[in-house]
């Protein structure tokens, strides 16, 4: 499948998203009280559906009972043979996660599939997802919107980002630029991370909604603050740049550290040009280039491009102007390859 090399890609993090995203809100519930417990240990045995999805909830995330998501599929799988949706959802999930389950993509599709035809929109936002990837499915974007739409219709951000996505790209239905911010955004106002991301990389680039930086950078930064790395990186990019935002490489060197701990190449690259030319951090030629030569290795292009000029040829010994002019060049280039990767895929 082509994907978009500078938008977040709609399931690049599918894991990250249905273990941290569909599952969070269970934790955030507060823990029974061992009577509670019993009395729900009581239901489930006696074949409650209900109190066998909530135990399994409490299991898999240790509220009110020891974490084990082992005994978290076991009551979710009894609740699932009696057709309870939800508990079709977190057991699919689990077994396409391999949590508390061996891994085993098609038990998770066939899981999936039951809890979206009955109109569970999270199983749904996933079977869309799941679709455009083609994981433990063959890949079908009709489909994939088909499923995705009804999720996006129920409100569900992950569909609705499925579906902005596929309007972008233009896979299984006309591309249509509008549709697609229009989708991405109600998936961003809901604080979905991918389609923040996704919503600052339209408006930087005038794409369905009027070219506008300083929400570009508003965008990206909503997403960033939930550790999105690519965010995290491209919104240091502005800052070093000066675009949307004040110039300050002091505030994109923190932003690129962070996005670099998550093993980013683009912010390898990027850290590593402010550790070689002294800025925003204490200059370290020597430190720039491993950051530099560990993004070449993972295959980052200007990486790959740039490495035998900074550090083989060694051409940073330069005045200070000269080198903050030609630190500018270097993140304009930046900013130039990405939009130009972002306007190829789209087209």
């Amino acid at each position: 499948m082509k994907k978009l090399a500078v938008v977040v890609a709609v399931v690049a993090l599918l894991a990250v998203v249905m273990s941290g995203y569909v599952l969070a809100a269970e934790q955030q519930l507060p823990a029974p009280s061992p009577a509670q417990v019993q009395s729900l240990q009581n239901a489930a045995e006696q074949g409650d559906a209900e109190a066998q999805l909530e135990l399994g909830r409490m299991y898999r995330t240790g509220r009110g009972v020891p974490k084990d998501e082992a005994k978290a599929a076991q009551w979710w799988e009894k609740a699932a043979t009696q057709g309870n949706a939800k508990a079709q959802h977190n057991l699919g999930l689990f077994y396409y996660l391999g949590q508390g389950v061996p891994q085993d993509t098609s038990k998770a599709v066939q899981l999936l599939t039951k809890a979206a035809e009955q109109g569970l929109a999270q199983a749904q936002g996933v079977l869309g997802a799941m679709y455009v990837e083609g994981q433990g499915i063959s890949l079908d974007y009709a489909m994939a919107m088909q499923w995705a739409t009804k999720a996006a219709e129920q409100g569900f951000a992950l569909g609705q980002n499925v579906v902005g996505f596929l309007y972008l790209e233009g896979r299984g239905v006309k591309k249509d630029m509008t549709k697609a911010a229009l989708w991405i955004s109600k998936a961003a106002e809901q604080g979905f991370s991918q389609a923040q991301h996704n919503l600052g990389f339209l408006y930087w680039t005038g794409q369905g909604l009027p070219k506008d930086y300083a929400k570009t950078a508003e965008w990206f930064s909503k997403a960033a603050e939930q550790g999105l790395a690519v965010s995290q990186h491209n919104l240091g990019l502005l800052h070093a740049h000066g675009q949307g935002v004040p110039k300050d490489y002091a505030k994109a060197a923190r932003l690129f550290t962070k996005a670099v701990e998550q093993g980013l190449g683009a912010a390898q690259y990027s850290l590593g040009l402010l550790h070689i030319f002294g800025q925003g951090v204490i200059r370290d030629p020597k430190k720039g280039c491993v950051l530099m030569r560990t993004s070449a290795d993972q295959g980052y292009k200007l990486a790959v491009e740039r490495y035998n000029t900074f550090c083989v040829a060694g051409k940073t010994d330069t005045s200070q102007t000269e080198s903050n002019k030609r630190l500018d060049d270097e993140f304009a280039r930046q900013l130039l390859e990405m939009k130009v990767r972002m306007r190829e895929n789209m087209s």
